[in-house]
């Protein structure tokens, strides 16, 4: 998991947490347009990031590690477990690379 902050305050926040700080790099879309709107109005924000492969279409474990580092941050724990448990149901098949389909023959 990582993060970024835009003030003291907030990184202090996620300091406390144990997320590690991005250093360099830039954050697109609405994972970083929010935390940019928020320094515009004077508001404490932060973006947490979980760290995926690349090549899955989702990543129960970088999930995981988000929720665990949210409810850190609030102060209770987020039992993630059937969550976890329903990654598993889907299959191996959901974490396949985006592009790469099953291959198919007929006869």
């Amino acid at each position: 998991v990582i993060g970024v902050a835009t003030t003291e305050r907030a990184l202090d926040i996620l300091k406390r947490a144990g997320i590690e700080i991005l250093s360099e790099g830039v954050i697109v879309g609405m994972n970083g347009l929010l935390p940019a709107m928020a320094a515009l109005r004077g508001i404490d924000g932060f973006c947490i990031l979980g760290v995926t492969r690349g090549d899955r279409i989702i990543d129960p474990v970088a999930s995981d590690a988000v929720i665990k580092s949210v409810s850190n941050i609030l102060g209770f724990r987020v039992d993630s477990s059937e969550l976890l448990e329903q990654f598993r149901g889907l299959g191996a098949g959901i974490a396949r690379p985006l592009g790469e389909e099953e291959t198919k023959y007929i006869g």
